[in-house]
């Protein structure tokens, strides 16, 4: 959840040959992100800073087995990079956090607190409960 639509994402992407001759990219994205934080709901600024290295794989070739992969790379088809923008946007996409929140300390989550019960909105459910 964007706290609000608009920003500017750096990316740079760099093609070679790893030492098997596979074609690789190095993807390198930065960016910061206004997000809504998930305590206060306030404005998050999270900074991104993502680096991967696509290993591309061509026709017949086989993808290898999940255990078999390097945790630094990803495989990935040739066939399917199609688009540098749907690149930056998978790695920005998996570079959020899955519940973006302020450190603990700086988030204003229930810092502010009723000074009268009177004022509470559950006030009325306070009376009740007491009858």
């Amino acid at each position: 959840m964007l706290f609000e639509p608009s920003g500017v994402v750096s990316y740079a992407l760099l093609g070679s040959t790893n030492s098997q001759g596979k074609p690789v990219i190095d993807v390198e994205v930065e960016a910061t992100i206004a997000l809504v934080c998930q305590r206060c709901l306030g404005r998050l600024d999270y900074v991104l800073r993502r680096k991967s290295r696509l290993i591309l794989i061509e026709g017949e070739q086989v993808l290898p087995e999940v255990g078999d992969e390097d945790p630094n790379t990803e495989n990935m088809p040739i066939d399917e990079v199609s688009d540098v923008s749907d690149i930056v946007e998978q790695e920005v996409l998996l570079g959020l956090p899955f519940a973006p929140s302020h450190d603990e300390g700086s988030c204003k989550a229930g810092t502010e607190l009723p000074r009268d019960a009177a004022e509470s909105p559950f006030a009325a459910l306070v009376k009740l409960k007491r009858t």
